[in-house]
C-alpha cells in the first residue's frame, strides 16, 4: 500500500486496558504480546523509511539542495515511525522533521555539522531496528540523547563526539551483516556439494564429478573458522 504518515496510528491502542483486565503478569504478558506483534509489523516499513531518508539526506549533504523538499517529506514519514515504535519518541520525531525544515527552509545544503548528527541519529536508528527489542530502558534514553545532540546543533552547539554506545551499536550491527554474509556463502557451497554428490549418485561410473568436493569442503572448513 502506499506509506502514508499516520497509516499504523495507534499500534498500541487498548494494550493499557487489556493488561489491566488480565491482572498481574498475565496482563503484562499479553501487553508485550501486543507490542511484539505490532513491532513485527512497523518495523519493515520503518526500516523501508530509514533507508529512504539515509539516502536522500546524504544527497542533500553532499550539496543538492534541489531535494530538501523531498527530503522534508521523508522526514515526515521516519518522525511517523520513531513516534509509534519508540518510547519518547515523539520528541526525536520532532527534531528530525525540523532539522530538515530548516535548512529546506533557506534551500541551502544542511550545514556540516546537522548534516552528521542528522546521519548519526539516522544510523542509530537503523541499528536499534535490528535489535527487534524497542522496549529496553537503555533504547529510551539513548532516543532522547539523538533528539538532544541534534537540538544542540541546531542552537548553534558544537557537536557533541560519538559515544560509546553508538561504537557498540555500529559494531553489533556490522558483526551481524558479517554473519550474514558467512551463512549466506556457506549455504551457497553446500549447496554445490549436494549437487556433484546427487549428480555422482546417479552416475557413480563417473568418479571426475566428485574431483571439485574436496577443495569445496576445504573452502567452507575455512569460511567456518574465520
Amino acid at each position: 500500500g502506499t506509506d502514508h504518515p499516520g497509516q499504523e496510528v495507534g499500534p498500541y491502542a487498548g494494550i493499557a486496558g487489556g493488561a489491566g483486565d488480565g491482572g498481574g503478569a498475565k496482563g503484562h504478558q499479553a501487553a508485550h504480546q501486543q507490542r511484539a506483534a505490532a513491532n513485527e509489523r512497523l518495523v519493515p516499513q520503518a526500516r523501508r523509511r530509514v533507508a529512504a531518508f539515509k539516502d536522500i539526506w546524504a544527497v542533500a549533504a553532499d550539496g543538492d539542495a534541489a531535494v530538501l523538499p523531498a527530503c522534508a517529506e521523508q522526514a515526515v514519514l521516519v518522525a511517523d515511525s520513531v513516534r509509534q515504535l519508540y518510547p519518547d519518541g515523539e520528541r526525536l520525531g520532532h527534531v528530525l522533521h525540523g532539522a530538515v525544515s530548516s535548512s529546506a527552509a533557506t534551500g541551502r545544503r544542511p550545514a556540516p555539522e546537522l548534516a552528521m548528527e542528522v546521519a548519526t541519529a539516522l544510523l542509530c536508528i537503523d541499528a536499534s531496528l535490528e535489535e527487534l527489542n524497542l522496549d529496553r530502558p537503555e533504547t529510551s534514553q539513548r532516543i532522547s540523547r539523538l533528539a538532544d545532540r541534534i537540538s544542540g546543533v541546531l542552537a548553534g552547539q558544537p557537536p557533541e563526539p560519538i559515544e560509546p554506545w553508538m561504537e557498540t551499536l555500529y559494531r553489533e550491527v556490522s558483526d551481524r551483516q558479517t554473519m550474514g554474509s558467512v551463512v549466506q556463502e556457506l549455504r551457497a557451497s553446500l549447496a554445490e556439494v549436494e549437487q556433484q554428490l546427487d549428480r555422482y549418485s546417479r552416475q557413480p561410473d563417473e568418479r571426475e564429478l566428485l574431483l571439485p568436493v574436496p577443495a569445496q569442503l576445504t573452502t567452507m572448513r575455512g569460511v567456518l573458522s574465520v
